[in-house]
């Protein structure tokens, strides 16, 4: 009888155990993110000129935009690169105020509008090849020790300042967007442990991904384009609601972080947002976050830099987080 219930109890363990035994295993690779530009000017064009649109404001400006190899000329070129900055107004602002026994500092949270971007048109034809708008925004401006001194850097310094800021950041986005680029890129490859046929599949088509990238060149993005098939053939067959599932949802999320890293590389675009999208709409949650790569401070989009870490008075901040949804948003065509 005793023999018997243990028999009894040790086949339930076994049926309590998942049908495929899964553990995810994700690896930081180091590689080079080859960026090409959202137009390719040669051989069409050789010549660009360059216009500032200031709006009253005075400004000098130190450091003219490169484009794709062109030869600069003062006017007439055959491209015109227009870059604006004006019109900069706050139109909300929230004082905030921090005081201990030793130090006060107050500064504005300042919500603003204005008119700022870059334009790239070709003159004879009047076709616009590339632009980016931005009308509005929210800052944090610098703090001071008491409120005389910041309504004097409101009144005074500000609009030129902040303007300055958002030229230089229009001058970022239109070099990210129209030169070539390569970014060191840390990206997350994901394997399983698990005897499951297809978890070696998985496998084997990640450790190829991550020798195709062991070379300086860029990448061979036939190559890369083949080996993530094997990836979304097995993602069709997931069951997101089973966890004993043999593709379940860590399996499946893991593929999509593959998918992600494969498409970013042949600069597919809006199959990234497609696979982005898709991994955040089965991991949302609050400490949830979007899939990312990691690069260095060089990068010119939209990205998330952790908080300074300051030895000795010096930032010592390398690295920063790019979601994918906010790339593939940074050099999608407008529509």
């Amino acid at each position: 009888m005793l023999f018997c219930c243990l028999s009894l109890l040790g086949l339930a363990s076994i049926a309590a155990l998942p049908a495929q035994a899964q553990k995810v295993q994700d690896e930081l690779f180091w590689t080079t993110f080859h960026k090409t530009p959202s137009v390719m000017l040669k051989p069409k064009y050789a010549t660009y000129s360059v216009e500032y649109d200031l709006g009253n404001l005075v400004m000098n400006v130190s450091t003219r935009p490169v484009l794709q190899g062109l030869t600069y000329q003062k006017s007439d070129g055959n491209l015109l690169l227009r870059l604006t900055a004006k019109n900069l107004y706050v139109t909300g602002r929230k004082l905030n105020q921090s005081s201990t026994r030793n130090s006060y500092e107050v500064f504005y949270t300042l919500n603003y509008s204005g008119e700022f971007g870059y334009e790239l048109r070709d003159p004879k034809t009047d076709e616009i090849l590339a632009d980016y708008r931005k009308t509005e925004g929210v800052m944090n401006t610098q703090s001071f020790t008491n409120m005389r001194d910041l309504e004097a850097y409101m009144n005074n310094a500000f609009a030129g300042e902040k303007s300055r800021q958002l030229l230089e950041s229009m001058m970022r986005r239109a070099d990210f967007a129209l030169n070539p680029h390569d970014y060191k890129a840390g990206l997350t490859l994901n394997t399983v442990e698990g005897t499951a046929p297809a978890y070696a599949d998985i496998n084997k088509t990640t450790n190829e991904l991550k020798a195709l990238l062991d070379g300086k060149a860029p990448v061979d993005k036939a190559k890369v384009q083949a080996l993530s098939t094997t990836w979304t053939q097995h993602l069709a067959r997931a069951n997101w609601e089973d966890k004993k599932s043999e593709i379940n949802k860590r399996i499946a999320s893991a593929l999509l972080e593959n998918l992600c890293v494969a498409s970013l590389l042949i600069e597919d675009y809006p199959k990234l947002g497609d696979y982005a999208a898709e991994y955040m709409k089965h991991n949302a949650g609050m400490f949830s976050k979007p899939p990312y790569f990691e690069t260095d401070l060089s990068y010119g989009g939209t990205a998330v830099a952790p908080p300074p870490t300051i030895v000795l008075g010096r930032n010592v901040q390398s690295r920063m987080n790019v979601y994918y949804d906010d790339l593939v948003a940074d050099v999608m065509p407008r529509k």
